[in-house]
């Protein structure tokens, strides 16, 4: 035993740092049963390296750490006093301007003296320090109105660098101090920094405040801007529509930034405020149109678009392409009257707007998601027969695209051939006999009919050259 000692002591290490820093790893944590204990031994560590080895030996052993916070708390528990945290911070700006234990000591100093030995020591430290190694500092502070005040006092340019470098975290405070953060972030154009903050409180947040940060969102993400994590905006996007929907605000509020929004709102799970309104409101729905496109008088302008634009465009196709909510038929029972206000609103706004066919069509798309009749259980209802039959127009074009398009993807044989299509030609021509009383829509079945038959013969032709391969 004594030849191992002597081995043991031999080979010890001699630094007091990595003595110290022991006490700090990961698998050094002590004893569970008594972490008073380890607490003690890791400050009285702390107090022996300051007293025998001085500040370069505390910021080493905070740098060397794995649990540089237990150091920390070490180091401000073992009281060093104010003049030997000046001197770690300043040791630590000259060494790391940029790092984040600069902000830690200067914290401890604070609360080890008072606000304004530590504020002095601030600005003292401009003479050498640029003003955003200033203003990080500053940021360990609470973030309170005495904290602005403070940081006010050393110049304009320290309190930009304090607000244009802010991290966001979780707001805490009165909701003055929270409204506070908010506004400055979004006069420095950081409205996404600004909705990360206050996340966590935005019920307390003003409607007419978290509009206006949403729509700041909007510019600086066509500006290029980027959310600080990946991902994440999605989620604090959906969380600030659900608060704005408890609140007393018009539908076309929410709805407007929805739009704006909409790439980043896809995956969310509550229901959209456009889809409901664009039912309601030709206006709207028309202008989303004629985002998409351009009158038919009109030069092909589409090489000349921005990003932004051509954003945009994307958005509102992938709104039109997607929506199936038939104006009228949004509550039980239907209501005529709707339909054809509905209708009759958008049609004459695509001959206002020199889009006159494109719009029939997409009007088309539309009522191509209406139900079967409830009385006939023939598909469309008869308010869309009357529709059709008051005034097609291209309205039964793209009623008969967007029906072979809600079929989507089928399965069959590899040799089935046409069937399913044959099938479908067979029901379309019982259901036109059935509704003679409607000619154009028992006229668009027919002919539903016959681009089945087409589609018949093209699986036909398939099935028998995989005959021929086989």
């Amino acid at each position: 035993m004594a030849k191992l000692e002597a081995v043991a002591n031999k080979h010890a290490p001699t630094d007091p740092v990595l003595i110290a820093s022991e006490l700090f790893t990961y698998w050094g944590w002590g004893d569970d049963s008594d972490p008073e204990g380890l607490q003690r031994r890791r400050v009285d560590a702390v107090a022996k390296l300051a007293a025998e080895n001085g500040p370069d030996a505390i910021r080493a052993l905070l740098h060397r750490s794995q649990q540089a916070h237990y150091v920390q708390e070490a180091i401000e528990e073992a009281k060093l006093g104010p003049a030997f945290l000046e001197q770690l911070l300043r040791g630590e700006i000259a060494e790391a301007p940029d790092g984040w234990h600069a902000g830690g000591y200067f914290s401890m100093l604070r609360r080890a003296s008072d606000a304004d030995i530590a504020l002095a020591v601030a600005a003292d430290l401009l003479q050498t320090s640029t003003p955003g190694t200033v203003a990080k500092l500053m940021r360990s502070w609470p973030p309170e109105h005495a904290t602005w005040q403070a940081v006010a006092s050393l110049g304009s340019e320290v309190l930009e660098h304090y607000w244009t470098d802010w991290t966001p975290f979780h707001a805490q405070g009165d909701r003055r101090t929270l409204l506070t953060i908010v506004l400055e972030l979004m006069r420095r154009d950081r409205a996404l920094v600004a909705l990360e903050t206050c996340l966590n409180r935005i019920d307390e947040v003003p409607s007419c405040l978290v509009l206006r940060m949403l729509d700041a969102i909007v510019n600086e993400l066509n500006a290029g801007q980027k959310p600080r994590v990946s991902g994440l905006l999605d989620y604090e996007l959906e969380e600030t529509f659900k608060s704005l929907d408890k609140r007393d605000l018009p539908d076309i509020a929410i709805a407007q930034r929805e739009y704006a929004l909409l790439a980043l709102l896809e995956r969310e799970h509550r229901p959209l405020k456009i889809h409901s309104l664009m039912a309601q409101d030709p206006e709207m729905f028309h202008q989303i149109l004629r985002d998409i496109y351009r009158a038919e008088h009109a030069e092909d302008t589409s090489g000349e678009q921005t990003d932004e634009q051509r954003s945009k465009w994307r958005q509102a196709y992938k709104l039109l392409s997607h929506f199936s909510t038939v104006p009228g038929f949004t509550e039980a029972p239907p209501n005529r009257e709707a339909l054809n206000t509905w209708v009759d609103a958008m049609r004459a706004l695509g001959i206002l707007h020199d889009r006159k066919d494109v719009t029939d069509i997409v009007v088309g798309n539309v009522l191509a998601h209406a139900p079967e009749d409830d009385l006939d259980n023939v598909w469309p209802h008869r308010f869309v027969r009357d529709v059709l039959e008051a005034n097609a127009g291209r309205i039964p074009r793209g009623m008969m695209t967007e029906r072979v398009n809600m079929r989507g993807v089928t399965v069959r044989g590899v040799l089935d051939g046409g069937d399913q299509e044959r099938d479908l030609a067979a029901s379309l021509r019982k259901n036109a006999g059935a509704i003679e009383r409607w000619p154009n829509t028992a006229a668009m079945l027919r002919a539903m009919a016959e681009r089945w038959d087409a589609y018949a013969e093209h699986e036909d032709v398939d099935a028998r050259q995989r005959r021929l391969r086989s």
